[in-house]
């Protein structure tokens, strides 16, 4: 039982061990406005976000005890998870500030295109992960007692 939870560790640390030193890697070469593969997702992320996400799933991952492996994943995993949902929902808060009280023609033009081209926008997918991930929060706590 073991070495089958050791295997589990391995399998559930080794993506994240690997985007970290892939993310340190490419912010020493690159600099600060770098972006990151996610070997072997075909996608770029901020590596300056990158390292923090990463660093905080495996701090949590190994701090929880006793230590289960999926249970640590899934706590570690929702945390890191809705720690990005309430960082876009505020900047989401503070973009609907901003965009009210500034004139259209004196905003800069945007960097991106715009969020309207997807489903929901930033602030959207936030509001809807943070009404999700919150109960599956409180659910894994009255299972697990973390």
């Amino acid at each position: 039982m073991k070495n089958l939870d050791k295997m589990i560790d391995v399998i559930l640390l080794l993506p994240a061990v690997v985007w970290f030193l892939n993310g340190i890697f490419s912010l020493l070469t690159n600099g600060l406005y770098s972006y990151t593969y996610l070997i072997p997702l075909p996608f770029k992320i901020h590596t300056f976000t990158l390292i923090p996400i990463t660093s905080f799933y495996l701090t949590t991952y190994l701090v929880i005890k006793p230590h289960k492996p999926v249970k640590n994943f899934l706590i570690a995993f929702l945390f890191a998870f809705l720690s990005m949902a309430v960082y876009e929902f505020v900047y989401g808060i503070f973009m609907i500030k901003t965009q009210t009280s500034i004139p259209y023609s004196e905003s800069p033009p945007p960097l991106h295109p715009p969020h309207r081209m997807l489903p929901f926008g930033p602030f959207e997918r936030s509001t809807i992960a943070l009404l999700i991930g919150t109960p599956l929060l409180l659910f894994l706590n009255r299972q697990f007692l973390f």
